[in-house]
């Protein structure tokens, strides 16, 4: 068996351990977290959760929960991390471009692999957002920058710094949890 595709797959998405997350530059904070930190963090968040939400349903596909926050910022690997500051002042044609690029991103990592192109499904099922293993992980994903913050406050970094990385929960799984994590955050230094 050739190997040599595989290989060039695990090296295309090496750079994901040592690609900076740019919100946190953004802010001010350098060296901070890489994107495949990042990812650990959001898909630990989201084994847990879905095995908090499993006690209430009975039907939540786990495996499909770990694949996806997995692969949920894999495109990464080739089109880089884009803050959200970014989207939200490029609008919605610049968050268009931004989906399209990581769409041709995910099928030029993926999908010259046939046994791996169900991965591309899963990956678009998580950025269409409608079912609740995708919502689980959108959740994850936002509860990881956020323990990161809190984490980032505890070695000194000022809240102001920190503060526009709190949003609300609104649309949230686990908003409660969201409104504690944030509860945290705002008690710090008191």
């Amino acid at each position: 068996m050739n190997y040599e595709n595989i290989i060039n797959l695990f090296l295309r998405v090496e750079n994901l351990k040592t690609l900076g997350r740019c919100g946190w530059h953004l802010a001010g904070i350098d060296n901070s977290e890489t994107v495949a930190s990042h990812i650990w963090g959001t898909s630990f968040i989201s084994l847990i959760l879905s095995k908090m939400l499993a006690e209430r349903r009975n039907n939540l596909d786990l495996e499909k929960v770990l694949i996806m926050s997995i692969l949920h910022d894999l495109p990464e690997s080739l089109v880089g991390d884009i803050s959200r500051r970014a989207i939200d002042l490029g609008g919605d044609e610049f968050k268009d471009s931004k989906n399209k690029a990581e769409l041709v991103a995910i099928k030029r990592i993926l999908g010259e692999y046939v046994n791996l192109k169900d991965l591309i499904n899963i990956w678009q099922e998580y950025h269409e957002q409608q079912s609740i293993e995708a919502r689980i992980v959108r959740d994850a994903d936002v509860l990881d920058m956020l323990i990161h913050a809190i984490i980032l406050k505890q070695q000194g970094i000022s809240k102001r710094k920190l503060n526009n990385f709190f949003i609300d929960a609104e649309g949230t799984v686990f908003a409660d949890l969201f409104e504690a994590v944030i509860k945290r955050f705002e008690n710090m230094d008191r």
